[in-house]
C-alpha cells in the first residue's frame, strides 16, 4: 500500500476518487508541531545558538501523528501532498522529520484537485525544496521573537493584548487614515447643473467651461457670473465624437477575490477564503468528488499556455471569435514581492459552468464559483467598445455639456449576466445638430463641501496591505481577523474604525518602536524571505538583522524609569498581580502605593442620560465588539440607548416639544428614508412633520 499525506481531510475524499486502490490518502489537519513555548523567554528558540529552534508536537495533533505514524510503517512508498506554497511545504518537513522519512522524499505538486494534475504530480514527484522551509521558519521564528516580546511589554506598560509584525503594520495604516480623517478641514465648492428642452423633453446638463477653461468652482463671484452669463435660450455649438475601448482585467488572485467577493456579496474575507478551499479541494458533482478552481493562495494573475488556447477556442464557439482578445499577452504586474509559483485562480473545467453545476453548490459557493468562472473568461475576452458623444451647448462665456454613451460592442461583458448591447445612459434619446437652440427650464447650484477620505472597509484595507507590501495572500484575512477580536479594531456599518486600544498600541509602538510599524519594514522583510527562498541569502543573516537592533530597544524599555514614586519618592516599576498588570512602588511593602493602568475605551458626549441626568457615554462592547451609548453613571443607573437611535442618525440641536431630550435625523429602513424623532424613543414617540415644526430651541 503507497500513502499520501495531505492537509484537509476534504482532499482525502477527493483525491481518493482519483486513485486505485494501491493508495491510501491521510491528512495532518494542518500544522503537526510548531515551535515550543519553553527555554528562555518561553521563545522556543535558541537566540544565543544560531536562533535553533526547538519545535514540539501540538497537543491537538499527538492522536493525528500516532495514525500517521502507524499508516507510515505499514506503507511502502510514502508521498507528501500538502498545500503548494511556503506553509504547505514547511509542513511537509515537519511531516518528513518526526516520521524520519527518506532524505530523497517523494513530493508532489499540483495547483489544482483534478485526475490528471494527481497522476502526473505521481509520475514527476520532487524532493522537499528546503530553501522554502528555511523561509518560512525564518518568518515564524522572527514572528515569535517579535510577537512575544512586544506582546509582553504591551501588558505590562498598557494592559493590552498583543502586537506582531504584521497585525501592528496593519493597525498603523488604519490609524493613520483616522489622523487624516479628524485632521481634514474641509473647503467649499458648487456644482452647477442647468435644466434644457427640446423637443418637449427635458434634459439635464453640466457646467463644461468659463471663457473657454475648465476650471473648479470654488469661488461663489465666479458661479454667480457664469449664472449671470448663462443665456436662457442658448445653442449647440460643437459636437465631439470619440470611440473608447476598455480591455479586461486580469484573471483574479487571492486578494482581488476577496475584494470583489466582500464588495458584491457583503461576505467576509475568512468566508471568501473558506469557500474558496471547498471550491478547491472538491465538491461532489452528481456522484463524482471534483476540484473545481486552482490553488486559491495565490498572487501571480499569470495563465497556463494551454489553459489559454483552450480557453479562447471555447469563448470562440460560445460567442464568435470576435469576442476572443487578439494577440493579448500574458499580464505581469509591476509590484514588489509577487511569487510567480502558481497560477492565478480559474475554473479548472470550462465546460462546468456556474449555471450547468449550480445545484451542487450552496448559494455562496455558486456567487464564488460564477465570480471566478466570469472573471477569468473576461479575462481572455476582447474589449468593450463604446461611442462617446458630447454635446458642447452655450455661448462665449459659458458652455455646458451632455453626455450620452452607446455600447457598439460588448466585448468581455458579454460573459456577464446583466450587460445588454444597447445604450446606459439617461441621455440616450437626446439628439441634435449644430446651431440648434435649446431653452433653459432651470439652473441648479449646489453649495458642497469637500469630504475627507473614507474609513477603509474590509476590501480596501486588502487592497492597500497588497499595494505596501504587507504580509501575504494568505495571511490578509487572519490579520485583519486577529486585530478584530483584539478589539484594536471594530466594524460600523461596513467601516474599519480603531478602537482606543488600538490608538494606544500604535503610539507606543511609534514612539519606541518605530520600525515595526513602518509598512516598509515588513515590506522588506518579505522580500528577505523571498531571498531566503531563492537560496541568495540566509536564515541567520535575515534574522541577525532584525533582533540585533530590536532587543537592545527592548533592554532599553525594561530599563526605563516610569515614573517617581509621589508618597516615598522610590521608582515605579510595572507589576503584574492576579487581575493584570498595574503600577507600583519598588520600595513595596514598605510603601503600598500603587494605580491601575487606565485602559477604557469609552467617550464621553455632549449629552445627558434621559433617566438621571448624567452624561452619556460612547462605550465599547468587548463581548458584542461594537460601540453603544449608556450613562456615565453606571451601575447606578443602567440606561442604554436602542441601538436604533445610534446607526445612521444625526442628533440635532434643536429638542423634542414633548419631552424636552434632543431630536435625531434617523433613517427609516422599512421606507428607506430619512424622517425626525425624538432621541428618547420609545418612551417619546414624537415625529416632526410639516404641521408641528414649532419645536422646542
Amino acid at each position: 500500500m503507497k500513502l499520501i499525506i495531505v492537509e484537509s481531510p476534504n482532499k482525502c475524499h477527493t483525491i481518493s476518487k482519483y486513485l486505485n486502490n494501491k493508495y491510501e490518502v491521510i491528512a495532518t489537519k494542518g500544522h503537526i508541531r510548531d515551535l515550543a513555548i519553553s527555554g528562555k523567554g518561553g521563545l522556543g528558540v535558541d537566540c544565543e545558538n544560531n536562533f535553533t529552534p526547538h519545535y514540539e508536537i501540538l497537543k491537538d495533533k499527538k492522536n493525528i501523528v500516532k495514525e500517521i505514524k502507524n499508516k507510515v510503517k505499514k506503507s511502502d512508498e510514502v508521498f507528501l501532498a500538502t498545500d503548494p506554497d511556503r506553509e504547505g511545504e514547511a509542513i511537509a518537513w515537519h511531516v518528513s522529520e518526526v516520521f524520519n522519512l527518506p532524505k530523497d522524499n517523494k513530493r508532489l505538486e499540483f495547483h489544482e484537485i483534478t485526475k490528471k494534475a494527481i497522476q502526473d504530480s505521481l509520475k514527476q514527484p520532487r524532493v522537499i525544496d528546503l530553501n522554502l522551509v528555511a523561509s518560512q521558519e525564518t518568518r515564524r521564528i522572527l514572528d515569535r521573537i517579535l510577537g512575544f516580546k512586544l506582546s509582553k511589554i504591551l501588558q505590562k506598560t498598557n494592559n493590552l493584548k498583543s502586537a506582531g509584525r504584521v497585525q501592528s503594520a496593519v493597525l498603523k495604516l488604519i490609524i493613520d487614515r483616522e489622523k487624516t480623517i479628524k485632521n481634514f478641514k474641509s473647503e467649499k465648492y458648487w456644482e452647477i447643473t442647468a435644466v434644457i428642452n427640446t423637443n418637449n423633453n427635458n434634459f439635464n446638463t453640466s457646467f463644461y467651461e468659463y471663457k473657454n477653461k475648465k476650471i473648479k468652482l470654488t469661488n461663489k463671484d465666479v458661479v454667480d457670473d457664469i449664472v449671470k452669463k448663462t443665456d436662457k435660450k442658448i445653442k449647440i455649438i460643437d459636437i465631439k465624437e470619440k470611440i473608447i475601448s476598455t480591455k479586461s482585467k486580469p484573471p483574479l488572485i487571492t486578494s482581488t477575490l476577496q475584494q470583489e467577493a466582500i464588495t458584491k456579496f457583503n461576505m467576509p474575507s475568512f468566508k471568501v477564503n473558506k469557500i474558496a478551499q471547498e471550491l478547491y479541494e472538491g465538491i461532489k458533482i452528481k456522484n463524482e468528488l471534483i476540484g473545481l478552481i486552482t490553488y486559491i493562495r495565490t498572487d501571480s494573475q499569470r495563465l497556463n499556455d494551454a489553459y489559454i488556447e483552450k480557453t479562447k477556442n471555447f469563448i470562440s464557439k460560445k460567442f464568435g471569435k470576435e469576442f476572443v482578445a487578439k494577440n493579448q499577452k500574458q499580464t505581469k504586474i509591476k509590484k514588489k514581492n509577487i511569487q510567480d509559483a502558481h497560477e492565478a485562480i480559474r475554473p479548472t473545467d470550462n465546460n462546468l459552468t456556474p449555471e450547468k453545476i449550480k445545484s451542487f453548490l450552496t448559494e455562496e459557493q455558486y456567487k464564488i464559483y460564477k465570480l471566478i468562472y466570469e472573471k477569468t473568461f473576461a479575462s481572455l475576452m476582447s474589449e468593450k467598445k463604446e461611442q462617446i458623444t458630447d454635446y458642447i451647448i452655450g455661448n462665449d462665456f459659458v458652455t455646458y455639456k451632455i453626455s450620452k454613451t452607446k455600447i457598439i460592442f460588448p466585448g468581455f461583458e458579454k460573459i456577464f449576466d446583466n450587460i445588454k448591447n444597447q445604450s446606459k445612459e439617461e441621455n440616450q434619446n437626446f439628439n441634435g445638430n449644430i446651431g440648434d437652440v435649446l431653452k433653459i427650464i432651470k439652473i441648479n447650484i449646489d453649495e458642497k463641501d469637500t469630504k475627507p477620505p473614507s474609513r477603509f472597509s474590509e476590501a480596501s484595507i486588502i487592497k492597500a496591505m497588497e499595494k505596501e507590501g504587507i504580509g501575504r495572500p494568505s495571511t490578509y484575512s487572519s490579520t485583519i481577523t486577529t486585530l478584530l477580536n483584539r478589539l484594536y479594531i471594530i466594524k460600523e456599518n461596513g467601516a474599519i474604525c480603531p478602537t482606543k486600544d488600538g490608538h494606544t498600541v500604535i503610539e507606543f509602538l511609534e514612539n519606541k518602536f518605530p520600525d515595526i510599524v513602518n509598512v516598509k519594514f515588513t515590506a522588506i522583510l518579505e522580500n528577505d524571505l523571498d531571498k531566503v527562498k531563492n537560496g541568495t541569502n540566509s536564515k541567520n543573516n535575515i534574522i541577525n538583522k532584525i533582533y540585533i537592533p530590536f532587543i537592545q530597544c527592548c533592554k532599553k524599555i525594561e530599563n526605563e524609569e516610569i515614573g517617581i514614586c509621589p508618597e516615598c519618592g522610590n521608582k515605579l516599576k510595572n507589576i503584574h498581580g492576579k487581575n493584570g498588570y498595574f503600577i507600583g512602588c519598588s520600595n513595596y511593602p514598605k510603601c503600598k502605593f500603587k494605580k491601575t493602568i487606565n485602559n477604557n475605551n469609552n467617550e464621553i458626549l455632549d449629552r445627558k442620560c434621559p433617566e438621571c441626568g448624567s452624561f452619556l457615554v460612547k462605550k465599547l462592547s468587548y463581548k458584542r465588539k461594537k460601540y453603544f451609548i449608556g450613562c456615565s453613571n453606571y451601575p447606578k443607573c443602567k440606561f442604554i440607548e436602542k441601538s436604533n437611535n445610534n446607526n445612521n442618525n444625526e442628533i440635532l440641536d434643536r429638542k423634542c416639544p414633548e419631552c424636552g431630550s434632543f431630536l435625531v435625523k434617523k433613517l427609516s429602513y422599512k421606507r428607506k428614508k430619512y424622517f425626525i424623532g425624538c432621541s428618547n424613543y420609545p418612551k417619546c414617540k414624537f415625529i416632526e412633520t410639516n404641521k408641528n415644526k414649532n419645536v422646542v430651541k
